[in-house]
């Protein structure tokens, strides 16, 4: 085995353009597959921190076109007194949503 490891560094010392394209190549091929994983494993791979998961709904309403619009924030509260079918209801921000901020309204100090 020293043999053949010994024979591998010698030819390695011999074309050092291809040894060192065989390091970049693998120092991007891990990277990548480091940066995809860690997107990948909290987003798809971790269970969602519900009890129930699979009895979460999403509501929607129709407008008078006919298209699905979300609920707004001051029709939410009525939706929730009134809701027969559901345990409990909550809104969350929705990623359509955009903000800006400027002053100091409504915040306290």
């Amino acid at each position: 085995m020293f043999h053949d490891l010994w024979h591998a560094v010698r030819a390695l010392r011999r074309s050092p353009s291809v040894t060192l394209s065989a390091i970049v190549v693998l120092g991007v091929g891990i990277g990548a597959t480091v940066a995809i994983f860690s997107v990948v494993y909290p987003v798809v791979l971790t269970p969602l921190p519900f009890d129930d998961p699979d009895r979460l709904v999403i509501a929607w309403q129709q407008d008078a076109q006919g298209d699905l619009r979300e609920v707004s924030c001051r029709e939410f509260p009525g939706w929730r007194d009134q809701a027969r079918s559901f345990a409990a209801m909550t809104a969350i921000g929705s990623v359509n949503w955009s903000f800006e901020m400027s002053g100091s309204h409504g915040v306290n100090t």
